[in-house]
């Protein structure tokens, strides 16, 4: 069984700050590709009012919405709180972090975009979207940084969910995820919406502004799918290390094992069952032990 180790302020605040960050990682990689579109429009002038808008929503509204999330958890940390009352919200986390994360990249899109059509501003020449152009990436960008931040904070879930355990021994009972849900929207994001972004350019535009634009958006993919697939792979693939390093030891005779539950899904599920699982087989040998000292 783990024995729990208080956890001090410190390292509660800690852990707080780490989903701050986690969750307005986004800003980030936003302003990243805002860089690609503005260098090549070679609109400098103009990178504050794009830039200004991702950093406002994306990085000061979310960091306000974060610490709204993450206020039960934080109580729950701090004794205020009990875990039954905590975890919904825990195994929540993820898909409440990118759904704040929806509608501001939304807006912020929009607004970029919109920018050439009522900014009067003399010297500075933007190019206009067309119509479809205008509409795909008004649904691709929020939907692929939708994408970027439920993975982000389902990497750091696992973290949070490991500190849980060894200071609190409690580990997760409500699994809201689904595997091959997030394996399939993960690989439609990454495969195909790139692919949607170049087609839609090479139905919209000719000559060197179809170039221009296969260029932006290729470029902006390779950063988005780089990040995204790193975060990705981690969300997925850690719960599984674990578990598979935990079910290592027991075959190797080590009935002591006890594994945190770290994902909300039908992993975390069975990492759960495993759990139950070598209980019983400790029970069962203490049964055995003590039975055996009777006859």
């Amino acid at each position: 069984m783990n024995a729990a180790v208080p956890a001090t302020a410190a390292e509660i605040a800690a852990i707080r700050r780490r989903y701050l960050l986690m969750a307005t990682s986004v800003c980030l990689l936003d302003l990243a590709i805002t860089v690609i579109f503005t260098l090549s429009a070679s609109s400098w002038v103009n990178l504050w009012r794009t830039a200004g808008i991702g950093l406002l929503l994306l990085f000061g509204v979310n960091f306000w919405i974060a610490r709204w999330l993450f206020e039960p958890i934080q109580r729950f940390l701090k004794g205020e709180a009990s875990f039954d009352q905590t975890q919904r919200r825990l195994t929540q986390l993820p898909l409440l972090s990118a759904r704040a994360v929806l509608p501001l990249a939304l807006i912020a899109t929009v607004f970029r975009l919109s920018t050439p059509w009522w900014l009067d501003a003399g010297d500075i020449v933007l190019p206009k979207s067309s119509v479809a152009d205008f509409i795909a990436v008004s649904i691709i960008i929020p939907v692929f940084y939708f994408t970027y931040t439920y993975f982000v904070v389902s990497d750091y879930l696992s973290n949070l969910c490991d500190f849980i355990y060894r200071h609190f021994g409690r580990n997760l009972q409500l699994f809201f995820g689904s595997y091959a849900l997030k394996l399939l929207v993960a690989l439609l994001v990454i495969s195909i919406l790139p692919l949607i972004a170049i087609l839609v350019d090479l139905f919209s535009y000719t000559g060197e502004r179809l170039q221009s634009e296969i260029m932006v958006d290729g470029a902006s993919a390779l950063v988005g799918v780089a990040l995204s697939a790193y975060f990705i792979s981690r969300s997925f693939m850690r719960p599984l290390r674990v578990l598979s390093g935990a079910m290592s030891k027991v075959a190797g005779g080590d009935l002591a094992v006890q594994v945190p539950v770290t994902s909300n899904d039908e992993i975390g599920e069975v990492t759960g069952r495993f759990n139950d699982m070598v209980d019983g087989l400790r029970e069962r040998e203490r049964i055995r032990e003590t039975f055996g000292r009777y006859v």
